[in-house]
């Protein structure tokens, strides 16, 4: 880091900073700070682009002259030009191995870069060596005034835009586009709000009932809805009588009583299922950032094993645990079911009836960790059968044992 200071005596500005392991003082003949900050912004940006290997410091050259001077010296040896920002945005796309990721992280990234291309909020006609911290930041900034509906962008949102950033331009550092990232450290955001945790439908009817409440809150209250074990019952029975298609009932028993994600579930194979043992082994996607699939072993409820035999019994074939041939019901799907079929199938099934305030396959498994939370289950056993737990989440889940904390304090007054 470098710095300005005033010598008390001569008035003269001097100039401190650290580099390549060494520190330096050197005075910088002014009494002007504005021409002394001009000379520390100059020697930062001359330190950057020689640590970024834009500029090659001179064997014979002295150090501290060849950075105040912006690197204006003799010999002076530039790399080649590296790809602007836009093409690397099109070389990520086009290179990237397939089940690099997975599918849903890809449509994001792709809706990501959508963003940075439109209306140039990115410089992407500069180079990646050119590429600063105040681009970015300039970034957040107008991104921070952009309304989706009637309502800013969350800073949530924002950050995860930059991370898909980080994560490209990492990528051009590994294969060797550019020779160092540039630095993302330091940027800005907006303070963002704790998720509110996680309701009950009465709980949420009660804040309803007050009223004084726009959509915009009102869908953010049904978004921390749980389900209890006797609502997660009575909606797995609304769906068994309301199912379209065979598969339906048994896809949504089986998020529920496993916490799987909706991708999780579509890609179980009928060999994960080991209904004897009462366990099923759930492919991840999201756990290692190096493998492309780990795994995790759940063990089932007996009524879910139950519910799959008869699954079982009449399963038109095929690899997949769940799984239809829409375009021809009489053969055996060969395809797994897509995550975009199964979220159309959850709210088809449950339109219009009372759970229709359900906004997705993640309340199921929300609600199976807070109603193993409730239980007292050993925090660990949740870890292991949820997948890649943060502690977020946990604080989220974790109020919800109101009668065994109650218990706890009324030990006091014993």
């Amino acid at each position: 880091m470098a710095t300005i200071v005033r010598d008390a005596r001569s008035k003269q500005y001097h100039i401190r900073f650290r580099f390549a392991g060494r520190s330096f003082k050197r005075s910088l003949k002014t009494d002007r700070e504005t021409h002394a900050s001009a000379s520390l912004a100059r020697l930062t940006e001359t330190i950057s682009l020689v640590r970024r290997g834009v500029l090659e410091l001179p064997p014979d050259a002295d150090a501290v002259t060849f950075l105040l001077s912006g690197g204006r010296t003799r010999n002076i040896r530039v790399s080649e030009p590296s790809i602007t920002l836009g093409q690397l945005f099109t070389k990520y796309q086009e290179n990237l191995p397939e089940q690099a990721k997975e599918l849903t992280t890809l449509k994001t990234e792709e809706i990501h870069i959508k963003v940075f291309r439109k209306k140039k909020k990115l410089p992407l006609t500069k180079t990646l060596d050119q590429l600063t911290t105040h681009d970015i930041q300039q970034f957040i900034n107008r991104e921070s005034r952009r309304k989706f509906g009637n309502r800013f962008l969350s800073p949530d949102t924002i950050k995860r835009e930059v991370d898909t950033l980080k994560c490209i331009l990492n990528w051009a550092q590994t294969q060797q586009l550019v020779k160092e990232a540039p630095s993302l450290r330091g940027l800005v955001y907006g303070k963002r709000d704790e998720k509110p945790p996680f309701m009950t439908r009465t709980e949420i009817e009660r804040i309803l009932a007050r009223g004084g409440l726009d959509e915009t809150e009102i869908a953010r209250l049904w978004e921390a809805l749980y389900l209890t074990i006797p609502e997660v019952l009575e909606v797995l029975e609304l769906v068994r009588k309301r199912a379209k298609y065979p598969f339906i009932y048994p896809m949504f028993a089986f998020v529920a009583f496993t916490g799987a994600r909706r991708s999780e579930m579509t890609r179980v194979m009928i060999d994960d299922l080991d209904l004897d043992a009462g366990t099923v082994l759930i492919r991840e996607r999201k756990r290692s950032r190096v493998r492309s699939t780990t795994f995790r072993r759940v063990e089932m409820p007996t009524k879910l094993v139950e519910i799959l035999k008869e699954w079982m019994a009449m399963h038109p074939g095929g690899q997949f645990a769940f799984s239809h041939n829409f375009e021809n019901p009489s053969q055996p799907p060969i395809r797994p079911l897509t995550v975009d079929q199964a979220r159309v199938q959850f709210f088809k099934t449950l339109r219009d009836s009372k759970w229709d305030v359900i906004r997705g396959f993640h309340v199921f498994r929300h609600s199976y960790a807070s109603n193993l939370a409730t239980k007292c289950v050993d925090q660990r056993i949740i870890d292991k059968h949820m997948g890649h737990q943060t502690e977020e989440m946990r604080r989220r889940y974790q109020h919800l044992a109101p009668e065994v904390c109650k218990r706890a304090v009324e030990a006091l007054a014993e």
